[in-house]
C-alpha cells in the first residue's frame, strides 16, 4: 500500500476499546491486522433501509405494445419458448396444391364451383396422390413439382449449380426422341460456366 501500511486504529473496521485492545496487541501475531469486521455506519454510502421512500416513489416505465395488458396474453410474447412449429403435408394437402393451385399460381374456379372444388380436398377426404399425379396436367409437373425439363429440384446452396439434361452426343446412349430406352441423364454446370457459355 502506498505511503506504507495503515495503522489499525485507521480501518474502518470494528476493534475492542480500552484493556481489551491492549490484551489484543499482546495475545495476536500481527497486531496491525484488523477484524476484518466492516463499520456499518462507515462502511455503506447508504444505510440499508434508507431508500425506501425512493423505493415508494419509482414508478415502472410502461413500454408499448409490451406493457398493454388488452388482447395482449403472456404466450404470445414469450418468445424463449417461440419454437418452430412442425407442419405437416399429407397426399390429400400435396394433391389439392398439385390441383387448385397456391396463393402465387392459382387453379382454382370463381364462386360456387371453386367451393365445390376445394370441399373435394377438405380434412374428412382421402385423395391418393398417384391418382393426381396421372390426372395433372404436364406443365404443372414440369413447372411446378419438377423444373421447365423435368430435372429435379434442389434446396438452395451457396454452391451454384443448374442441372442440365446430357443430350445423346454427350452420353452416347440413344437418342432423344425415341423412346427405346427412356432414361434421361442429368448433370450439374456451375453458374458461371453456364454464364461464359451463353455469352
Amino acid at each position: 500500500m502506498a505511503g506504507g501500511p495503515v495503522p489499525v486504529w485507521k480501518k474502518y473496521t470494528s476493534r475492542p476499546v480500552g484493556i481489551w485492545e491492549k490484551i489484543r496487541q499482546i495475545l495476536v501475531l500481527v497486531p496491525n491486522r484488523s477484524s476484518g469486521n466492516p463499520l456499518p455506519s462507515l462502511y455503506r454510502a447508504i444505510p440499508p433501509g434508507a431508500r425506501i421512500q425512493e423505493a415508494r416513489d419509482y414508478i415502472e416505465p410502461v413500454t408499448i405494445p409490451a406493457g398493454d395488458v388488452i388482447k395482449n396474453p403472456y404466450f404470445k410474447r414469450d418468445y424463449r419458448r417461440n419454437y418452430p412449429q412442425v407442419l405437416g403435408f399429407d397426399q390429400t394437402k400435396v394433391s389439392g396444391l398439385l390441383t387448385l393451385g397456391s396463393a402465387e399460381k392459382p387453379r382454382i374456379s370463381i364462386g360456387d364451383k371453386g367451393s365445390k372444388e376445394l370441399a373435394a380436398f377438405g380434412s374428412d377426404q382421402i385423395v391418393s396422390l398417384s391418382t393426381t399425379l396421372n390426372t395433372v396436367k404436364p406443365d404443372v409437373i414440369k413447372g411446378e413439382l419438377l423444373g421447365t425439363q423435368g430435372e429435379p429440384m434442389v434446396a438452395p446452396s451457396l454452391n451454384k449449380f443448374h442441372w442440365t439434361i446430357m443430350k445423346e452426343q454427350v452420353h452416347g446412349m440413344y437418342n432423344d426422341d425415341t423412346d427405346v430406352y427412356p432414361c434421361r441423364l442429368f448433370t450439374d454446370s456451375k453458374t458461371a460456366e453456364r454464364a461464359s457459355a451463353v455469352h
